[in-house]
């Protein structure tokens, strides 16, 4: 096994390590990947617009179905909150 392998090995265990500790490791690739690109464009109120997550790199190739799949899940385990004063786009990330 190259050295690379061995380094990308024990980045994903480490990752993998993190997402139980963090509670997150019953979510889907799709909800880690949203939760996780919302965390990164979030403001310092922690909110951010769903046109953000669309083009950040984690969830750029994601299918419009799939994101939007994903970000209604995340909502409804509480994980992201919808903004009740906008109609729509504006979440926050929740605070843990």
């Amino acid at each position: 096994m190259s050295n690379a392998m061995k380094q990308l090995s024990r980045l994903s265990r480490l990752i993998f390590e993190m997402e139980i500790d963090l509670g997150l490791s019953d979510l889907s690739q799709p909800e880690k990947l949203v939760l996780m690109a919302a965390h990164e464009q979030s403001d310092a109120d922690g909110q951010f617009e769903t046109h953000q997550l669309l083009s950040h790199p984690l969830s750029a190739k994601m299918a419009r179905p799939t994101f939007f799949r994903a970000l209604k899940q995340l909502e409804q385990k509480e994980l992201l909150l919808r903004n009740p004063d906008k109609k729509r786009g504006l979440y926050s990330v929740a605070e843990t």
